[in-house]
């Protein structure tokens, strides 16, 4: 490999791998940066890019020319938050705001049939994809559907025709390069919508100024708000904890059924089995974030997909009763460019998708349980890692920490304890799907309703957000 473009970034001047490591695979860039987001597969010119099960991108190094594309592109390295953000919106990049700079909000869901309860939530994803379709704006939208060849791993897609996005719907939450399609598209005139969560947005935004044809086809970017994902061992280890065969399945469900949703198991014979008594929130997923989420997750900063045009999230508020206020789904929409609110403005006029305005303050109140895990965790772990002389990505800002927030985050931390013992993961899950584990969760539900009852009462009457 040499490099053949003066002045650029190349692969082995960069410094992250050498040959002289050996490494097989040859990773694009080491797996503690890489958020495996697909784009550098798009805008490699020899096409030698490819991924292993866990969505690692490697080289195929036979044919590589050292170009350096595929660093350039990398999200995993470096994103100027800040430069983004003042192209896009002309201001700093808030690294207290949770939801990011928006122009309006609402709150509702799609009117379509089977729309909103084919979704996680709402279903206004999937109901905007098909308006953007049949009004000719797009010819397919970059979608995470089902492999029922390997139902622990979801797969990217480009959904062309309304069957196809319907299919995709509901979150996944499994680590996927999405962007990897687009490589589909390069050779084509095709218009398309992109969705993905905030580092996969990262990507593109970087694919979309090294390849300008590209990024004048992209016709709307749907962000999704992302707490995290899980490696693919979780749904794995979920079936063994049931005793299923993966064999047996023709896809998993991470939010299948009435909202909002439980993991369930579709089995060949046509049966559909609940793998969990609870809903996923409170159930199954509380404790695989714990034990699944990649490493990388924690070093990401953007949780409500901020550089989208349009992001959509669920709405986890409480009434008076320490319930949801959304018994049946509900989407929260925020309006982030002049694109997005267009879009919106015009399927609310088709009249088939019910929103209502939603309190700015609202916004902050709904996300803000998280602010110390999404706004301050990523920096306080980055500026450890550069004090301990290690790689981390460099995203250009910085954020204040305050010793509470230290002492919070060490705290933390420690729950993540089990991510790197597979045995000790598994023993866990076993509990989980146990008479005791679903006792144990009984009672953290009773527990956080009993909460919100509490603070509603103490703010008379006033909507708490309770996660």
């Amino acid at each position: 490999m040499v490099a053949d473009r003066e002045g650029a970034l190349t692969y082995l001047d960069n410094g992250l791998v050498t040959e002289a490591q050996g490494e097989t695979p040859l990773w694009v860039i080491p797996k503690d940066l890489c958020t495996r987001c697909g784009a550098c597969a798009v805008i490699c010119p020899t096409n030698v890019i490819r991924f292993d099960d866990h969505e690692f991108p490697f080289i195929e190094t036979k044919n590589c020319i050292d170009c350096g594309l595929c660093l350039n592109v990398c999200p995993g390295i470096e994103f100027d938050l800040n430069g983004h953000h003042q192209e896009m919106f002309q201001v700093d990049y808030p690294t207290h705001k949770l939801g990011g700079e928006y122009r309006k909000a609402y709150v509702g869901y799609s009117k379509k049939p089977g729309v909103r309860n084919g979704g996680a939530s709402g279903g206004v994803v999937t109901h905007i994809l098909i308006g953007l379709l049949h009004a000719g704006l797009i010819d397919g939208a970059v979608v995470i559907g089902n492999n029922p060849e390997d139902p622990a791993m979801p797969v990217p897609l480009i959904a062309r025709t309304e069957e196809e996005i319907r299919a995709a719907a509901q979150s996944k939450y499994s680590t996927v390069a999405n962007a990897k399609v687009l490589r589909e598209l390069r050779g084509t005139k095709e218009n398309f919508a992109f969705v993905g969560v905030g580092c996969q947005i990262h990507g593109l935004k970087k694919l979309e100024k090294l390849n300008k044809r590209l990024s004048s086809r992209a016709a709307l970017v749907i962000g999704l708000a992302c707490r995290g994902t899980l490696e693919r061992e979780a749904i794995e280890d979920m079936l063994w904890a049931r005793g299923i065969q993966a064999k047996d399945l023709n896809g998993v469900s991470h939010r299948g059924g009435d909202f909002p949703g439980r993991f369930q198991a579709h089995f060949k014979s046509g049966e559909t089995q609940d793998l969990h008594h609870f809903e996923f929130k409170n159930a199954a997923f509380t404790l695989m974030h714990r034990l699944y989420l990649p490493e990388r997750c924690h070093l990401c900063p953007d949780y409500s997909a901020e550089f989208s045009d349009i992001t959509c999230s669920d709405v986890w508020l409480r009434g008076p009763d320490g319930k949801y206020l959304h018994k049946e789904g509900a989407t929260l929409i925020l309006c982030r460019t002049e694109r997005g609110e267009k879009v919106i403005e015009q399927l609310m006029a088709n009249g088939d998708l019910a929103l209502e305005p939603f309190d700015p303050a609202l916004v902050e109140r709904a996300y803000g349980n998280l602010r110390r895990e999404e706004k301050v965790l990523p920096f306080l772990l980055i500026n450890e890692m550069q004090q301990n002389g290690k790689r981390a990505p460099q995203y250009g800002v910085s954020a204040s920490i305050p010793k509470k927030d230290w002492l919070h985050l060490a705290a933390y931390r420690r729950t993540f304890m089990f991510t790197k013992y597979p045995r000790v993961r598994r023993m866990l899950m076993r509990v989980l799907f146990s008479p005791v584990g679903t006792m144990l969760v009984y009672l953290h539900i009773q527990a956080k309703i009993v909460r919100a009852r509490l603070k509603v009462k103490k703010a008379r009457g006033a909507v708490q957000v309770i996660r």
